[in-house]
């Protein structure tokens, strides 16, 4: 009943969120084997346009092993097994998606060294867009790569940075495994600000459910099945 009433303040409070079209489907790009050409201008995905770069833009393939990345893919998988979306590693070709480029680093799109990833924000679910986590700059750690790409995977559905460690939208770490965690948090990246909302909390996991859903299908399209969170 808990959760109930506060989704439907959630859903009160946030009219865009509730009414946004979502395509359930998240696309691992690694960029194999020769880059990945990514054109200026409005999101689109499908047609390997992005928001991101400001001229033709090509991003370098993913440095280290299949082992590396097929660890990263389980743990993006866990990290979004309980709400209602699918992630493939198979190029969907034309369908909608949120794709996540995990490769390259961030002078590939114009972006400043050591820039650890990227995505298109605006306080709103933004669907068939690109993401980046630059695993070049990242490094072979499937771990710090997953959570990369899952904050910035994030934002893509309106997520804002937040400033409680424990929580996959967090710049800190040092406190263990994260996760999209069920607590209203103050946003921020070192300290706490105002969220991009208006609101003075966000709560990653429920706003996560009410854009997306829980997990109550079978995917039946021929990708790559869902793994269970642990």
């Amino acid at each position: 009943m808990h959760r109930i009433f506060r989704a439907l303040v959630l859903l009160a409070s946030w009219p865009v969120l509730a009414h946004a079209v979502d395509s359930h489907l998240i696309y691992l790009n690694t960029c194999k084997p020769i880059g990945c050409p990514v054109q200026p201008g409005p999101d689109d995905a499908a047609n390997g346009a992005s928001s991101i770069p400001n001229q033709p833009s090509t991003v370098s393939p993913f440095a280290f092993s299949d082992a590396t990345f097929e660890r990263t893919a389980g743990c993006l998988r866990a990290v979004f097994a309980r709400y209602d979306i699918s992630i493939t590693t198979t190029d969907p070709g034309a369908l909608p998606r949120r794709e996540m480029m995990i490769a390259g680093e961030s002078q590939d799109v114009g972006l400043p060294p050591g820039t650890s990833g990227v995505a298109p924000f605006t306080g709103d679910p933004i669907d068939n867009a690109i993401a980046y986590a630059f695993a070049t700059t990242i490094g072979d750690d499937p771990d710090a790569l997953c959570w990369a790409a899952a904050a910035q995977l994030g934002h893509l559905y309106g997520l804002d940075n937040e400033h409680y460690c424990p929580d996959l939208m967090s710049y800190t770490g040092g406190c263990g495994l994260k996760a999209f965690t069920d607590v209203d948090a103050p946003c921020g990246e070192f300290s706490d600000r105002t969220c991009a909302s208006g609101a003075a909390t966000q709560n990653s996991d429920a706003t996560l459910r009410l854009v997306i859903g829980d997990a109550d299908r079978i995917f039946l399209a021929g990708f790559d099945p869902d793994m269970p969170a642990p």
